[in-house]
């Protein structure tokens, strides 16, 4: 959001999960507490208003603080001025070399050079933006909903992902060597890398880092379960699901369901290598529901590229700098399993340990 991380995470997602989130798993697995009434004779609705409470004052201090810092870079840009008060320069000279790479077809050196030549925004800041240009302008009550919606699905989900991903190369380092070859060969290797932020070509570029990413999606999806409601009736094997009843989806199951997948225990990013005759060998039968770790259908997470591309630079970043070994904790599938704790978004017991030394 622009802000400085640490105080996000300390602030943010430590209550949302603390609070929101342990709540609704309450009523998931006790189905009694739906009741409104016994909900708040326990005790359970002003702890959920409480937590309510506290997260949309966080949000509402942020939106504060980017509304105002908005404003005064708006009113700066109206002088023709930046934010440290230099004359802006016109777009003419910064775009000449956009033009002439996409007339020229040059994609990968298109996306480059627009990347250098776009300030990074974050999503607040965006819709501050398209805010200030519309003529119906939104409310902070209306901001509100939105930020918890990203608060809740894009980054506690990405941040257990990035240590599961981490968690599991260490713990295979035929792997970790994969991955940090292809690194190497796109930032050139410890003596070589200038420690330049990756590019969309250079993320783009990254398809074993992908498969390594999928396939601990498939072991461990950040978001194990998902909820549907049934419109119309449906025949299930001797079953039959009635219309308007609310069923629960476990992800986890799915990727891990031996009919689909070859040993579906085991640690196996070539299932996922856009090569089939590599991903057969790995594959009992593709089906296209039968790995979606971002749900799937009209209702599927809007984030999944943006995940896609967070967990990309996040890794490739700490693998440019550090080494990384198992703990003797973590040897395992079986000793990740035992540690896990299924919320409403997956996460270890006890944190994901790892041993890292800085790459000299």
């Amino acid at each position: 959001m622009g802000l400085n991380k640490q105080v996000f995470l300390a602030l943010g997602i430590n209550l949302i999960r603390r609070n929101q989130l342990q709540l609704t798993q309450l009523r998931i697995i006790q189905p009694w507490l739906l009741n409104k009434t016994l909900f708040q004779l326990l005790g359970y609705h002003r702890r959920q208003m409480k937590a309510k409470q506290e997260l949309y004052s966080f949000i509402q201090n942020v939106v504060a603080i980017k509304r105002q810092d908005h404003e005064e870079k708006e009113l700066q840009k109206a002088k023709g001025m930046d934010e440290n008060n230099n004359k802006i320069d016109t777009k003419d000279d910064k775009n000449k070399d956009l033009k002439i790479n996409s007339e020229n077809g040059n994609e990968e050196e298109f996306l480059d050079i627009e990347y250098k030549n776009t300030k990074t925004k974050s999503f607040l800041e965006l819709l501050l933006e398209i805010d200030h240009a519309a003529d119906d302008k939104l409310t902070d009550a209306e901001i509100l909903p939105e930020l918890t919606t990203l608060f809740f699905a894009a980054l506690d989900t990405t941040a257990t992902a990035n240590s599961t991903i981490l968690l599991l190369l260490a713990m295979y380092p035929e792997v970790l060597q994969k991955v940090t070859d292809e690194i190497d060969s796109v930032f050139g290797g410890p003596d070589e890398d200038d420690g330049r932020p990756p590019t969309p070509a250079d993320l783009h570029s990254m398809n074993y880092l992908e498969c390594v990413i999928k396939e601990t999606a498939r072991l461990y999806p950040p978001a194990p379960i998902v909820f549907r409601q049934v419109d119309e009736e449906v025949p299930l094997g001797r079953h039959v699901l009635p219309a308007g009843a609310s069923i629960m989806l476990t992800i986890a199951g799915i990727h891990r369901n031996k009919n689909y997948w070859v040993n579906p225990i085991q640690f196996i990013p070539e299932r996922f290598h856009p090569d089939e005759s590599v991903s057969s060998s790995h594959i009992r039968q593709r089906h296209p529901y039968a790995f979606i770790p971002f749900s799937a259908g009209p209702r599927n997470c809007i984030g999944q590229k943006y995940a896609m591309l967070q967990m990309k630079t996040v890794i490739s970043t700490i693998l440019r700098q550090y080494h990384l070994s198992p703990s003797p904790r973590f040897q395992t599938i079986a000793d990740i399993d035992k540690r896990i704790r299924m919320d409403i978004t997956l996460r270890m017991e006890d944190g994901a340990v790892i041993f890292q030394s800085r790459k000299q």
